[in-house]
């Protein structure tokens, strides 16, 4: 069965329309997939961030709170009782929330030389603090604790993996930081205990979109908060790397290897994306899962729209093409009817109205002039049949050189037609030259009006470079002038130290009195009984004030003996200083003043270059466009040309056919010239 033209290019547009579509469609839902994927994983990365942030703050309460206490013990422990300490680590656990208890671990001996184990721990029980030495002996040997090994020399913070205490019914960790001594040796350390419910309340509360959860573990892949089964938390047997789930465990085992980023898992088949991020302080692993088809439901639904308009466009196209097409054919029906009755020998038709001046015109003008040529050559005929013997042998002869004619008219059009496929296939080509072209001629605009900006930024920069070097050369000198007047004018009050150094003898001889005083206020306190306690505690803490002045003394003494030594150096640093300023740096900034002004120039004149390859890159840019529409004119004109010479190839292909029986019948007409009457009358005039 034959297709018509008409359903040959409804199907071929239709189709072409549909794969163009196809492509754009697939093209956009991998865009839109990508870009929504960079998004989601930025949004992620900060959700993570913004909740570590959190959890670190409350640990960074904990690890403040260790560093004050063991700063305080450090320089106190040789004078202060351990009353004092008591009462200032109980009030600091009261105002914390989150600690459970703490402790002062002393080294052996060092808090007081006659006993080996000097360990108060203070623990909340209610609204109450309470203070016990349970610790505090061979038997329970804190020196073999995990903490206080830790700590040995070495004064870092340390936070040891959370536990479960089935007693207070909370997951707890511990704190622990080395003492420093005021020499700087280890004498001890300080522990606090943690309780990390305020840590699960904010994994737990962490929720991104419909379907991201997130799960806290430890660097081993321990869960720590974020699951619902009490018995999972803290089970080193049921660990994120060893889930049920093949897929997670897989990804959580990677995850765990890495610092930060982000996995692939599946559960029931359906795909999740799991973020995750290491808590600096501790090794903790932060896990967020979300699953991938909740990010990928606006593509989703971008596609299906996409789809939804490529349908209507395709159906608007067919129908547009339909009505063109149905168009054209009804001039092709025209014309096969009118060739229909000259074949039929029907002269008695109508011939084509012809409107315009387009090729299916040319051929209906041509086939009218075909049908006013042949009917009045029959009319002739038919008028002088008794002549028709004389002109047969002409006729035959007119008819072999119509019949040549032909031949070679078809010859011709038949290398029209193949030059106008060609140049038709050529255009084509041509034009998409012209529109990769013109792509990248758009390109080179955009670079080029990028470059120009940055040429203009470059210049102001290096107006703003020499003069700033203008200026700091000046400040330079004067800097100089005024630095070798201060250095002077210092070496002279140099000799202040000296006082000073006088001052502190006499406040350490001061100090002694206030010492003596003290003592004796003591025993004068103690003499009085009950109604001199009060004034006991004031005598010792003026005691205790003037041991400790007498100690800052000696330590003022020490530091004006290293005040001389450094103000030495350092007068000879400065001179060597203000030499390099004035032989130097003065120089250079002269030096770089001028090469920021040769900056500039260079800037303006890349400026200037990147304005005129802007300009002409507009100008190629229109040229191609105007280029690229002609090159479409020309393939369209080339196309509607071969398909004009096809058609009118086929009618000179019938017109010769009819030349040749032309031929053969003038042959004949030799034979039958007496009945070419009844032949003649054959036709309908």
């Amino acid at each position: 069965m034959k297709k018509s033209i008409k359903t040959k290019m409804i199907s071929l547009v239709g189709l072409t329309v549909a794969v163009v579509l196809i492509l754009v469609t697939a093209l956009n839902s991998s865009s839109g997939k990508r870009l929504i994927g960079r998004e989601v994983d930025k949004t992620m990365t900060g959700t993570i961030n913004r909740e570590m942030n959190r959890i670190e703050s409350d640990l960074e309460k904990v690890t403040t709170m260790l560093q004050s206490i063991a700063r305080m013990v450090g320089s106190t422990y040789e004078t202060m009782p351990l009353s004092e300490y008591e009462k200032i680590l109980s009030e600091t656990i009261k105002d914390n929330d989150i600690v459970l208890g703490s402790g002062i671990w002393f080294k052996e001996y060092a808090y007081d030389p006659e006993q080996k184990y000097v360990g108060p721990y203070m623990y909340k029980d209610g609204d109450e603090v309470v203070v016990t030495y349970d610790y505090s002996n061979e038997e329970y040997d804190y020196f073999n604790q995990e903490y206080y090994l830790l700590t040995v020399d070495n004064f870092d913070i340390h936070i040891t993996d959370p536990y479960y205490d089935e007693t207070s019914d909370l997951v707890m960790a511990s704190s622990s930081i080395g003492i420093r001594g005021t020499n700087g040796e280890y004498v001890g350390c300080i522990t606090v205990d943690i309780e990390l419910s305020s840590i699960e309340k904010i994994v737990g509360e962490i929720s991104v979109g419909e379907t991201g959860t997130a799960v806290l573990t430890t660097a081993s892949g321990t869960y720590l908060a974020g699951v619902d089964d009490k018995k999972k938390v803290l089970n080193d047997e049921v660990t994120i790397d060893k889930d049920e789930n093949k897929s997670l465990a897989a990804a959580a085992a990677k995850a765990l290897a890495t610092e930060n980023g982000k996995e692939n898992y599946q559960i029931n088949g359906k795909n999740y994306i799991l973020y995750y991020d290491r808590l600096p302080a501790t090794g903790w692993k932060l896990f967020i899962s979300i699953a991938e088809g909740e990010i990928n439901t606006d593509v989703t639904k971008m596609t299906n729209q996409t789809a939804l308009v490529g349908v209507i466009s395709v159906i608007a196209c067919i129908t547009v093409v339909f009505l063109l097409i149905n168009n054209i054919t009804k001039d092709i029906q025209k014309v096969n009817n009118l060739a229909k009755n000259l074949a039929d020998g029907n002269f008695t038709v109508d011939k084509l109205d012809v409107h315009g001046n387009d090729e299916m015109a040319q051929m209906s003008s041509a086939l009218n002039n075909m049908y006013d040529a042949n009917k009045g050559m029959l009319t002739s005929i038919s008028g002088q049949a008794k002549n028709i013997t004389l002109s047969s042998q002409s006729l035959e002869d007119a008819a072999a050189e119509l019949n040549s004619e032909f031949s070679e008219i078809e010859r011709q059009m038949s290398t029209i037609n193949e030059s106008m496929m060609t140049s038709s296939a050529a255009t084509q080509e041509i034009n998409a030259g012209v529109e990769e072209v013109n792509t990248n001629i758009n390109v080179l605009a955009d670079e080029t009006s990028a470059t120009l900006k940055h040429a203009h930024e470059i210049q102001e920069k290096a107006a703003a470079i020499e003069k700033q070097s203008k200026e700091s050369a000046a400040k330079a000198t004067e800097l100089s002038t005024k630095f070798e007047v201060k250095l002077k004018n210092s070496i002279e009050n140099a000799a202040v130290v000296e006082n000073i150094s006088q001052l502190a003898e006499v406040i350490a001889n001061i100090a002694s009195q206030i010492d003596l005083l003290s003592l004796n206020a003591s025993i004068e306190a103690a003499r009085a009984g009950e109604q001199g306690r009060g004034f006991a505690v004031v005598a010792g803490e003026i005691g205790k004030l003037a041991g400790d002045t007498a100690q800052a003394v000696a330590n003022i003494q020490n530091t004006i003996s290293d005040v001389q030594n450094a103000f030495e150096v350092m007068s000879d640093s400065a001179k060597d200083i203000l030499a390099f300023v004035q032989n130097t740096v003065t120089t250079d900034y002269e030096a770089f003043v001028d090469v920021a002004s040769r900056y500039g120039s260079d800037a303006e004149f890349f400026a200037t270059a990147a304005n005129g390859t802007s300009d002409k890159a507009e100008v190629i840019r229109r040229t191609m466009n105007g280029l690229a529409g002609a090159a479409e004119n020309v393939a369209e004109s080339s196309q509607l040309t071969a398909e004009a010479s096809n058609t009118i190839l086929g009618t000179v292909q019938r017109a010769g056919d009819n030349a040749e029986a032309i031929k053969k019948k003038s042959e004949e007409q030799l034979l039958i010239a007496d009945s070419l009457e009844q032949e003649v009358a054959k036709f309908k005039l």
